[in-house]
């Protein structure tokens, strides 16, 4: 059915005011200090890489809140709605659910390549000199393991350590079903057992068999006609289960919860980030000067 977008975009312009937060401000302020900072010559300092990390990152973190602005708006006019409107305003929750997780990982990776940039001058050409985040955090965790002597990382690590948690992990666990598995969707309704696709599993390990039987059993208590229906679970030899494979589909409020909780301390993390390159050098030259 037809979206009524002059409605979305009332509801877009009410969300984004009720999403402002001391952390947008804050990475607002960031961001024009940065972009001041950045007139004039560029100076020939390779440590001076950082600030194109930099300058993509606030750009993530604005797509990020444009994104979860607008799955808020459009998970509103569904409540709004009536069937069959609802398919279509579920979708684009859906659509813009998925730019912002996507958009989430991206981010804390290339934040801590913002940071890994100011000390080393790796190529971003190549695939093997670029690392991810996990990767940085663990080497300004742990400088002597990998031969690194630094000074001032401390501060880059305090705003990585930001970025870490149950809620990242969640958003990395979605990014990696979006893009290396079966499509996951953002539903608004908590999605239930039956309504799920079903998909046939093989049951080849100890493990599977036991779990299996275990449904099993819960399903149907008694033995005889329990087996029958197991035996019929066979193909060629092979025991199969039909289920729906994990995590493909995630509950609005849940997906909603952890993707706003990232994308502020994304925002600050970033900000932090920028203010400690404002304060060193190559930028603070051309601040003081």
């Amino acid at each position: 059915m037809t979206i009524n977008y002059q409605r979305a975009s009332e509801l877009l312009l009410e969300t984004q005011q009720a999403m402002q937060c001391d952390e947008g401000e804050r990475l607002g302020d960031s961001a024009d200090k940065l972009l001041d900072a950045l007139v004039g010559i560029v100076p020939w300092d390779w440590r001076y890489n950082a600030t194109h990390w930099a300058l993509d990152v606030i750009h993530i973190c604005r797509e990020i809140g444009f994104s979860v602005a607008w799955m808020r708006a459009f998970a509103r006019y569904w409540s709004e709605s009536k069937e069959p409107d609802r398919g279509s305003a579920e979708s684009l929750v859906s659509y813009y659910a998925d730019n912002a997780a996507t958009r989430i990982s991206s981010c804390r990776d290339k934040l801590a390549l913002l940071a890994w940039s100011y000390y080393c001058p790796f190529n971003p050409d190549k695939k093997d000199e670029v690392l991810n985040f996990d990767e940085v955090r663990d080497r300004f965790a742990n400088p002597l393991r990998f031969g690194l002597h630094l000074t001032g990382h401390d501060e880059f690590l305090a705003e990585l350590n930001k970025l870490v948690g149950p809620d990242f992990s969640m958003a990395t666990v979605y990014r990696h079903k979006k893009v290396h598995r079966i499509e996951p969707r953002v539903v608004m309704r908590r999605p239930e057992p039956c309504e799920q696709p079903s998909y046939m599993f093989p049951v080849v390990t100890e493990k599977e068999a036991r779990e299996f039987d275990d449904r099993l059993k819960g399903m149907y208590p008694d033995d005889q006609m329990r087996a029958t229906i197991r035996q019929a679970c066979f193909l060629n030899g092979v025991l199969f289960d039909r289920r729906a494979p994990k995590e493909l589909r995630w509950h609005f409020e849940k997906f909603d919860r952890f993707s706003f909780a990232c994308w502020k301390r994304l925002c600050d993390a970033t900000a932090g980030s920028c203010g400690i390159l404002l304060l060193r050098e190559p930028l603070l030259s051309k601040t003081s000067g």
